[in-house]
C-alpha cells in the first residue's frame, strides 16, 4: 500500500505588512516572531525567500509552514498584516489564497 508522505502546508510571511516597504531591521523583527508564534503551536516550519521574477519588489523571509490547518494560516497571515499565502494541499499544487 502507497501512503502519501505529505501534508498540507502554507508558505507564509511577515515581512511588508499591507505591502508597505518596512526597514529590514522591523521585517527581521517581524519575522522573529512569526518564528516564535510557529513554535508556540508546534508547528514544523522551513526557512525560505519570496520573490518577484521582475525583481521589482524586494525578496521577502517566509517560512513554509507543514501540518497547518487553512483557517490557522489565514488567520496568521491576517495576525501579520499579509494579503494573501501560498496553500498547498496533498497533491502538492500551490495555490495563492487572499487573505485580506
Amino acid at each position: 500500500m502507497i501512503t502519501k508522505a505529505f501534508c498540507k502546508a502554507a508558505f507564509i510571511t511577515a515581512f511588508n505588512p499591507f505591502r508597505e516597504i518596512l526597514s529590514a531591521d522591523e521585517n527581521d523583527l517581524r519575522h522573529k516572531l512569526l518564528v516564535e508564534k510557529i513554535n508556540r503551536l508546534g508547528l514544523a516550519a522551513y526557512d525560505g525567500f519570496g520573490s518577484d521574477e521582475s525583481g521589482e519588489w524586494p525578496a521577502e523571509k517566509s517560512l513554509l509552514i507543514l501540518d497547518i490547518k487553512m483557517s490557522e494560516a489565514i488567520k496568521l497571515a491576517k495576525d501579520f498584516g499579509q494579503n494573501a499565502i501560498l496553500w498547498i494541499e496533498e497533491d502538492a499544487i500551490p495555490r495563492l489564497i487572499i487573505t485580506a
